[in-house]
């Protein structure tokens, strides 16, 4: 679990046959324009954890111990993933969204101390292609 007052930042991804998910992290964020210098930084010294897990499958895709250690250690839980397809009908994606979002909600209900908080991101496009300056970065990552 996390000490108090240490902020660590666990982020799940899909690990894919030719990038791990740590790999896939990084390339969204060097897409983004943000400093992978620093980036690694936060991963070397804990701050920024990346999971490989999968929204679509029952608790994220997680070993026992790794959902343990995980539901132990969150209290904030921000939910910004989702399969977004124009052309697939809802079956197609009511693995990754729905069952997703439950998955998330049980994460959220199984912390090992007060209940988590979910604050839930749905939407077609958070930010146009290219606006990606408009967004305020979080203050415990100036920089970033």
């Amino acid at each position: 679990p996390n000490q108090p007052n240490k902020l660590t930042v666990y982020c799940l991804a899909r690990e894919k046959k030719t990038k791990p998910a740590r790999l896939r992290v990084r390339h969204s964020m060097r897409r983004r324009g943000y400093d992978l210098k620093k980036f690694d930084k936060l991963v070397k010294q804990g701050v920024v954890v990346v999971v490989s897990g999968d929204f679509s499958r029952p608790k994220l895709g997680l070993s026992r111990h790794d959902y343990s250690m995980l539901a132990s250690s969150v209290s904030e839980i921000f939910h910004v993933g989702s399969l977004v397809n124009h052309i697939w009908d809802y079956s197609m994606l009511k693995a990754a969204n729905v069952l997703g979002t439950t998955e998330i909600l049980r994460l959220a209900l199984d912390a090992s101390g007060p209940l988590a908080h979910v604050h839930y991101v749905s939407t077609i496009s958070v930010i146009e292609e290219g606006d990606e300056s408009t967004v305020a970065r979080p203050a415990a990552f100036p920089g970033l």
